[in-house]
């Protein structure tokens, strides 16, 4: 027999509890298993025990029960029954290296090669080739992973890192639903985690104390509640999850250490007051002490969270009120500038501007407190809306301009969301199947998958956003819905329940449609086909030889977007006006069309003199400042027009790429001809279409 975390869970519930009979149902709900899997738990169990001079009696009407001779026997099978994973589900190569992280994370003691490679019945070799991978994962996290010759292997960094480490572990498997039974999401009868990853799921759960999750969870909720301090229910599950890792860490004498001029800055904050309300309740609880340095910590989750409402939620007792107004005007101006790029105004989405607003101030905060923030819809949102993130990514630009600070990929993800989800929203079509969706990843997310659906699937009328926990209680009011949309699993069986992706994309429609096997007639949407074509232009119908220059002088930023504008004023793209209007936006705005180290994309609104699409390059003889502390000086201007925000974004995409791309950006900075850079985009756009297709 192979012990795993299962059965050694069994064996020590038959062990605390040796010679009294408990029912079979009872065990069962006492482990969060099935009956069934019990009883073939127990007839592995039962010959491995045996071996080990105890015995297991299993007698109907009465129940199951384990007799040993004394406590040294028992003392000695505790110690035997070293889970191992080698069970019927395979692990993939990203969960052995989640488990040697926690492994590591969790263990006080350094870990060697040989006892990972017993835990997973692997070789060395396998094993080292996943330490590589690990280690590269716990630098992006800012952690070191240390060897030391005959000792062993160890994770050095700071407590705040550490902890973000095993939050992430933890919010990984929350984000697949597999966390939600400790949670008290596990209605009679549904399973939310499979048995054949259960002790996969548990060695990771074992990062904490997971039992608690629920106590800690009702404690925030009543404590927030108290000081009417409303929190989304997706950041409550996050902020649960980094206070069951805080407790667990300080009972293992693991403190955060805050300076003391942080400590007295974020005292002037309501959300301090919320935190020291926390903490003595955590304190009450479970008999630790909460230092003054940990309040500061949570405090720091409360800044970070998105709030469900009220733009002046989260200001400082002493900060006017109409401090909600500077969010508002951010989120305007980062509207107006992701609008001109899209060609559509986003202004008019009051919703968009308002959600939005919202989110702008708890990223500040994170930036500003060094808060990481980890995003698991990033690659999906890349993947899917690529056109989307790139736009959203130009528009932070904007925004680390005011603020001075860098906004990593994972924040620019969620501002990708907002801007996704107003874009579909507007090609909604009316609906006849009324639906609830579920979404557990946030309210941005939410609103971008009704976007999605409503203008996909014209036949489903979206009437109402819930959280998980307020499907049962909505339904009951409205007998009308007959759907259920969900991104993740509940527990609900009294509608009809169509899963979906957390971000889907045209390529899920067809599976979609299968699934939910509705016979739908394609219909164009309400903003028609691309004006000026039935093809959307790719990058090189765009970049030809007469939108690109080299080697023009300029003696400014002024200047060089002057020469990029005059390329496609002489193509027929633009009129004079829309290339002074770049140049307005850009003295009223900031350097944000600095995009990448050395890199701008000017550009302004298509009423002021577009004609059609357009995209033009200059490589300046000597590179010229913009103003950016980071992206200066600029060698490379590209100058864009669009006339709506869809026909551009297939060359936009292929911009990004090609940016992103070391060699190919080479070839941009020293063709010695234009042919030379006509001949990468070329290859590019082709690359870059087939692979799509």
């Amino acid at each position: 027999m192979t012990m795993n975390l299962r059965r050694k869970r069994l064996l020590e519930f038959l062990i605390t509890n040796r010679g009294t009979p408990k029912p079979a149902l009872e065990i069962a709900r006492g482990l969060k298993v099935s009956p069934r899997t019990i009883r073939t738990d127990l007839d592995a169990l039962e010959f491995w025990v045996r071996k080990r001079r105890l015995s297991i009696h299993r007698q109907p009407g009465r129940g199951i029960w384990l007799e040993a001779p004394d406590d040294q026997v028992v003392h000695q099978v505790l110690q035997e029954a070293e889970p191992s994973l080698r069970f019927e589900y395979v692990l993939g190569e990203k969960e052995r290296q989640n488990l040697i992280i926690s492994w590591l994370l969790q263990s006080p003691q350094p870990l060697t090669v040989s006892i990972l490679s017993k835990r997973l019945f692997l070789s060395r070799n396998t094993i080292e080739k996943d330490l590589r991978l690990v280690e590269a994962s716990l630098s992006r996290k800012g952690l070191k992973l240390l060897r030391a010759r005959g000792v062993g292997l160890r994770v050095e960094g700071t407590e705040m890192a550490c902890r973000q480490a095993m939050v992430d572990l933890l919010d990984e498997i929350m984000q697949k639903g597999q966390l939600l039974p400790y949670l008290g999401g596990a209605e009679e009868g549904v399973r939310f985690v499979l048995e054949d990853e259960d002790s996969y799921v548990r060695q990771i759960a074992s990062l904490i104390d997971s039992r608690r999750l629920k106590e800690i969870r009702e404690l925030v909720k009543e404590t927030t509640s108290q000081f009417s301090f409303p929190v989304a229910d997706g950041a409550l599950l996050g902020l649960v999850i980094h206070l069951a890792v805080a407790i667990t860490r300080i009972e293992d004498g693991m403190g955060i250490k805050m300076p003391e001029e942080r400590l007295l800055e974020l005292r002037s904050y309501g959300e301090f007051k919320v935190a020291q309300a926390i903490a003595r309740s955590l304190e009450g609880k479970y008999e630790v002490k909460i230092p003054p340095s940990e309040v500061g910590y949570i405090s720091l989750h409360l800044l970070g969270m998105r709030m469900a409402h009220g733009l002046a939620a989260a200001v400082p007792p002493d900060e006017p009120v109409t401090i909600a107004g500077l969010w508002l005007e951010l989120a305007r101006q980062y509207l107006e500038i992701t609008g001109h790029i899209l060609g559509v105004g986003l202004l008019d989405d009051r919703d968009l501007l308002l959600g939005l607003a919202i989110h702008l101030r708890p990223i500040a905060n994170r930036l500003r407190y060094g808060l990481p923030l980890r995003n698991p819809l990033l690659d999906d949102i890349k993947v899917k809306y690529p056109g989307i993130f790139f736009i959203a990514k130009q528009g932070a630009r904007f925004l680390e301009s005011r603020w001075g600070l860098p906004i990593p990929e994972e924040e620019i993800g969620y501002l990708a969301i907002h801007l996704g989800a107003s874009l579909e929203k507007k090609r909604l079509f009316d609906g006849r199947i009324r639906a609830a969706i579920c979404c557990g990843s946030g309210i941005g997310t939410a609103r971008l998958v009704a976007s999605f659906i409503n203008n996909h699937f014209p036949e489903i009328e979206v009437l109402e956003v819930l959280s998980r926990f307020e499907v049962k209680q909505f339904l009951s009011r409205h007998p009308e819905v007959n759907l259920i949309i969900s991104t993740i699993p509940i527990a609900d069986t009294s509608r009809p329940i169509l899963m979906v992706p957390a971000v889907p994309g045209e390529e899920d429609v067809e599976e979609l449609r299968q699934k939910l096997g509705l016979a739908i007639r394609q219909k164009e949407p309400r903003s028609g086909p691309t004006p000026n074509s039935d093809r959307v232009p790719n990058l090189a119908d765009l970049l030809t030889q007469e939108t690109i220059a080299l080697e023009v002088e300029a003696l400014d930023w002024k200047t060089a977007v002057i020469r990029a504008g005059e390329l496609l004023i002489r193509t027929g793209r633009v009129l004079e006006d829309y290339v002074h209007r770049m140049v307005a936006m850009i003295e009223e705005l900031g350097p944000y069309v600095v995009v990448e180290k050395g890199i701008a994309i000017p550009h302004a609104p298509p009423q002021f003199g577009v004609k059609s699409v357009g995209l033009s390059l200059i490589r300046l003889k000597a590179p010229v400042a913009f103003g950016s502390k980071v992206n200066d000086p600029v060698d490379l201007v590209f100058a864009l027009s669009t006339t709506d925000y869809r026909s551009h974004l297939t060359a936009l995409r292929q911009l990004n790429s090609l940016l992103s791309n070391n060699e190919k950006l080479a070839v941009l900075r020293s063709g010695r001809e234009k042919v030379d850079i006509l001949g990468v985009v070329a290859a590019f756009s082709r690359q870059t279409e087939k692979s799509e297709a």
